[in-house]
């Protein structure tokens, strides 16, 4: 709850549902506990891409992963991106996933 609670305003920057926002809190609340190791982060990058295969095709998925990265570079805080980048979790295949369907929203509403 602590950390959903200092993440709010964030997670409402991309208009991320209570689910959302309580899957996300737990991951960051768990790699904060127990940091991610590298191979562990190379793992999470391999299940992403995975992920976004299955979800966009495998001509999709690059596009998706591009979309993903731009809706953190142009709606998240310079603090969000650091967080992302310092724990790994910017690979973990759920934020990887959630941040590819916002943009993905994002892009047929014409707001990306």
């Amino acid at each position: 709850k602590e950390v959903a609670a200092a993440w709010a305003s964030e997670f409402d920057r991309f208009d991320l549902s209570g689910t959302e926002s309580a899957q996300l809190a737990d991951l960051g609340a768990s790699v904060f506990a127990n940091p991610a190791t590298p191979e562990l982060v190379t793992q999470w990058t391999e299940e992403a891409k995975t992920a976004l295969a299955q979800d966009f095709g495998p001509h999709g998925a690059a596009q998706a992963l591009a979309d993903a990265r731009l809706i953190v570079e142009k709606f998240g805080t310079p603090e969000l991106r650091d967080v992302l980048a310092s724990t790994g979790l910017g690979s973990h295949p759920a934020i990887v996933r959630m941040a590819a369907n916002k943009a993905r929203a994002m892009r047929l509403a014409g707001k990306l």
